[in-house]
């Protein structure tokens, strides 16, 4: 192989490899965001029902 192949060959790997890094770098970044929404979705509904009375109790029939 000549030096000139192997020099395009090294510049498609490391293309390449730059591709792939920048999509885990966006894969990741929106990973995060969607588990810092759900954080905050989750934390909101943590405040309990708006009447104090409900679920509270269970009837029980026997």
């Amino acid at each position: 192989m000549d030096i000139a192949a192997m020099s395009i060959m090294v510049s498609q790997y490391k293309a390449q490899e730059s591709a792939g890094i920048l999509l885990m770098k966006k894969v990741m970044t929106s990973a995060r965001q969607d588990g810092d929404a759900l954080v905050e979705m989750v934390a909101q509904s943590a405040g309990g029902p708006v009447d104090p009375n409900l679920g509270s109790s269970i009837d029980e029939y026997v």
